[in-house]
């Protein structure tokens, strides 16, 4: 800007003291309508040209149309910034049971934002467009008013968004921009912008659809499920209850979400005499229900066998703990029975049942088949439990996953009290078992039809029952205190994927690779594979190596090398199966024929398309580029000595591999027959569900293949990418609808 005499622009420190880029745009635009109000003079156009946008800025203009002309707009990227505010994200589509949503008022009007934002596209004179060239990133930002090409100019480093132009007040952005109203200025601005414009493809249409996905999915009644729980409308506990629960929180170490978590549970309680914490693995729900416990007299816990010794741990204190007192008098409090001795109980536990204030039970969903649909004189497991609860007390659900199979899974557990739940403000009645039959129903109705499922109010109400914090909130919270989420155990079997029929090992290929201890001690290359296929330009000469070197392709690091990456791929594919290491050893294999076969001339004889479509002239990625190039007699006679000794190690594999047939061989080999010893060891197998993960596709066929012919009586399906999209959710529904 040095050439402008400096009273032609000044420095603008936009949203600084109330200084905002909107303010200043709105000052312009009026003056400019107020100094050319003559009928035959035309309002303004405003050009703007921004990195990002959002919905946000699109509402504070709207109110500005009657003064404009047109407004276009060059964008670097057609999707909305998710930045609505600049304090809080959201996102209204989190599972049903995530009824702790804060901030709910920022949601609804980000909603009323993207719905503003979309109509004022839409009715007005309003051009968005990107550049042609993907992958090329825009990042100027310039804000052009102007009447063919005369007037004013604002550069500098404001997108186009609520932030940039200083709608958030003090939380906005600080930018520096720079106002010049020379007419020199606004002819070169007017001229970068249509320039600009010719490597450019509209997508407003594009815009619309993203601003629309923002509030179409979100009915009145999809909005009011969600906030309804944040309403006050729960009995508050009263000042004794809340002192115990502040010591049971203290007592028991919780943090900050599993307190508000506690407290929600108990106005639940209050209300319903029912509540169900649905937090994910790993989020504390056993501290929690503690905290809720500390506020009863009579507590009984029931949990599976194998969890009752954890659930006792906490009331072993230490004398020394200042705690010890409550902890110890809240233990006199409590019994903990497993599922056989609730089911089947001793006098004094029958008693202790009958007469408690609050039942909590661990991992609920063990008792989401409700009462036989068969009759029979033999009682069942969840008959027996119901028998010997208390009808009066408060009863306390545990789970992280309330639905496996259908709604059902979730009214029979809700039942275990009664087959009503009464809501004691409104004295309403929901019936969770006729509820949850018509959401399985609507759900299989829509499954069949493709629509949207239709859940009715009484379903909604249900889920004010549940209380759960996303893993998102409770991982974001961790994160603040530096800590992360718990994992399960998850105990491991180191096992071959090789058949024993096949005379090759995970040790042999780290050999052959060249990753044993003696390759790490400067060991030559010699006697293992380089995979210099994949990496030709250190072949080169010099000057054309400069000439083709991708920057983005250089080496970063060993396992950023394409010969780290070959080895890591070879190894896990190893480690999978032989079905998903043979493909990609017979893929590294063709590379290194049809090399050899067509290094000669007739390769720099082909032009770029007839490469293209040619078949034999598939070559990884560096090796093709040279081709199209016509550079491949530049590399040197040793790239071709490498490549045929490449070729032979690779071989050497492929015939240890030659004999190996999936179908006979793959269930001979250890890690399946491990995988049958699991199976075989599950005793309601046919009732329940098992999901076998694998990151590979061809190892989940062999492992389905060999599955089927096992056990020819369980239905086994796959699950992969190679599904179209109707048939991933078929098939997904069957997991977990």
């Amino acid at each position: 800007y040095s050439s402008y005499p400096t009273s032609q622009f000044k420095d603008l420190i936009t949203n600084h003291e109330g200084n905002t880029l909107f303010s200043i745009l709105a000052n312009l635009i009026h003056q400019y309508n107020t100094n050319h109000s003559s009928p035959t003079h035309d309002k303004p156009h405003l050009w703007i040209v921004s990195a990002f946008f959002n919905a946000k800025a699109f509402e504070a203009f709207s109110a500005l149309a009657p003064y404009l002309q047109s407004l276009s707009l060059i964008v670097g990227e057609s999707t909305p910034s998710d930045n609505y505010s600049p304090i809080i994200s959201f996102n209204l589509h989190n599972d049903p049971f995530d009824m702790r949503v804060k901030d709910f008022h920022i949601q609804l009007e980000s909603i009323s934002t993207a719905k503003i934002a979309h109509n004022f596209i839409n009715a007005h004179s309003i051009k968005i467009q990107k550049l042609q060239q993907e992958n090329v990133l825009l990042h100027s930002k310039l804000y052009l008013i102007h009447n063919q090409g005369i007037g004013d100019v604002i550069i500098g480093s404001s997108n186009f968004t609520g932030s940039g132009l200083g709608l958030y007040g003090d939380k906005s952005n600080k930018e520096l921009n720079v106002l010049c109203d020379s007419k020199r200025a606004s002819k070169e601005a007017f001229t970068y912008f249509k320039t600009l414009k010719k490597e450019c493809k509209d997508c407003t249409k594009e815009v619309l659809d993203s601003l629309q996905t923002s509030f179409f999915y979100h009915s009145p009644k999809d909005i009011f499920a969600k906030i309804c729980s944040c309403v006050e409308s729960a009995q508050k506990p009263t000042l004794s209850e809340s002192e115990r629960l502040t010591q049971g929180v203290k007592a028991f170490g919780l943090y900050d979400f599993q307190q508000d978590a506690a407290l929600e549970l108990l106005s639940r309680l209050k209300r319903y005499a029912l509540a169900l914490l649905a937090s994910p693995v790993g989020s504390g729900k056993t501290l929690t229900a503690l905290a809720v416990a500390s506020v009863y007299n009579n507590v009984i816990i029931i949990s599976p066998k194998n969890l009752t010794t954890q659930w006792a741990s906490y009331f072993n204190v230490n004398e020394q703990s200042p705690y010890y007192n409550f902890i110890n008098d809240m233990g006199f409090r409590v019994r903990i029975l497993s599922y056989y001795e609730a089911q089947n109980p001793k006098d004094q536990d029958k008693i202790a049942l009958k007469s408690a204030q609050l039942i909590i039970i661990d991992e609920s969903h063990n008792f989401r088949n409700g009462i036989p649909r068969t009759r029979s004189l033999k009682q069942n497991g969840y008959q027996k439990l119901q028998n010997n609860l208390n009808t009066n007390s408060h009863l306390l659900l545990l789970s992280a996953t309330p639905i496996n199979n259908s709604f059902l899974d979730l009214s029979n557990q809700l039942c275990l009290l009664s087959s009503h739940i009464t809501d004691s403000i409104t004295q309403n009645h929901l019936e969770p078992k006729e509820i949850c039959t018509k959401a399985q129903a609507n759900l299989q109705n829509a499954l069949k039809s493709g629509d949207d499922v239709e859940l009715d109010e009484d379903y909604y109400a249900i889920t004010h029952i549940i209380f759960s914090h996303s893993s998102e909130q409770i991982i974001a919270h961790l994160k603040a205190l530096n800590k992360d989420m718990p994992k399960q155990h998850i105990r491991t079997i180191p096992s071959s994927s090789i058949p024993v029929s096949i005379d090759f090992s995970f040790q042999k290929l780290s050999e052959i690779l060249g990753l044993n201890e003696e390759e790490q001690n400067g060991d030559t290359q010699e006697d293992f594979i380089s995979f210099s296929i994949y990496d030709p330009y250190k072949f080169l000469p010099k000057h054309t190596r400069e000439q083709v070197l991708d920057k983005q392709l250089e080496n970063l690091g060993d396992y950023t090398t394409p010969r780290g990456f070959l080895c890591m791929s070879l190894l896990k594919a190893l480690e999978s199966s032989l079905d998903a290491f043979k493909p990609i050893l017979e893929k590294i294999i063709t590379y290194h024929h049809r090399f050899l076969k067509h290094k000669a001339a007739q390769w720099e004889d082909k032009n770029a398309d007839e490469l293209e479509n040619d078949e034999a002239s598939i070559l990884p990625t560096r090796l093709a580029k040279l081709a199209e190039l016509g550079l491949l007699h530049e590399l040197s006679e040793d790239f071709t000595q490498i490549i045929q000794k490449d070729l032979a190690l690779l071989e050497r594999i492929a015939q240890k591999l030659e004999t190996y047939e999936s179908e006979r061989d793959f269930p001979q080999c250890a890690k399946y027959q491990e995988c049958k010893k699991i199976i075989d060891s599950i005793n309601d197998i046919k009732t329940d569900k098992l999901l076998i993960f694998s990151e590979s596709i061809p190892t989940t066929h062999a492992i389905c293949q060999a599955l089927r012919k096992d056990y020819p009586h369980y239905v086994i399906e796959t699950i992969s990418g190679e599904l179209k999209p109707n048939e991933f959710a078929k098939l997904k529904n069957r997991f977990s609808p």
